[in-house]
């Protein structure tokens, strides 16, 4: 393994309850019911929860998605990264060439990068598509070089384990973000851990077992 590609939010950022106020502030604007049982949508994939809570068309999605980032930025403050994450990206540095990938925008995860001290990352693709992480992961593996054997990708959602389906790449599923343990077992994600702590121990196990 040569490389660990990151999620951002709900895998290094603990933003599900900021994305939820955000997502219940639009609830007038787009004319659904806000949302209040958290543990109901972690059991939910993302396509669940646009067609059967936010009751989106396909074609409403661009301008929702553009809606809530702007809902969104004035909370960028109070964002902060889940417990041990920071440690967890720092006990990497230098063993593996580190990404983060996000449909988030670049000012806030460029903002936690600061925040936490966290220059080790070797890009960071922001800005994408709810539903196109496999495109940029494609581009990715051709700019770099890898093949999908090579890369290791961390992600709190279903749809990461569609994406890296599609182009081939193993995923960790961490269980903390917006899908729950059994919501991403279930999606047949390679990997599911509980603890940022799990999640070292692994990584770092990978490394040494593909370093030798």
């Amino acid at each position: 393994m040569k490389a660990i590609i990151f999620d951002f939010d709900g895998t290094l950022a603990e933003s599900l309850l900021l994305g939820l106020e955000g997502v219940n502030e639009l609830a007038p604007r787009f004319k659904y019911q806000p949302i209040t049982n958290t543990d109901y949508i972690r059991q939910k994939g993302m396509r669940r929860i646009i067609k059967e809570d936010l009751q989106l068309k396909w074609y409403q999605l661009p301008g929702y998605i553009r809606a809530l980032k702007k809902v969104l930025i004035p909370k960028i403050d109070e964002l902060e990264l889940y417990e041990g994450l920071p440690e967890v990206v720092q006990a990497l540095s230098g063993k593996a060439h580190l990404f983060i990938l996000t449909s988030n925008i670049s000012r806030t995860v460029d903002h936690i990068i600061e925040k936490y001290k966290l220059d080790f990352f070797e890009n960071t693709y922001t800005n994408i598509p709810a539903f196109r992480k496999h495109r940029v992961l494609k581009r990715l593996m051709k700019r770099y070089d890898l093949r999908p054997d090579q890369l290791l990708y961390i992600g709190d959602e279903v749809r990461d384990v569609d994406a890296c389906r599609k182009v081939g790449i193993p995923i960790v599923g961490v269980s903390w973000g917006l899908n729950d343990h059994e919501a991403l077992k279930n999606a047949n994600a390679d990997y599911v851990v509980d603890t940022p702590e799990e999640l070292l121990a692994l990584l770092e196990a990978e490394v040494v077992k593909n370093n030798a």
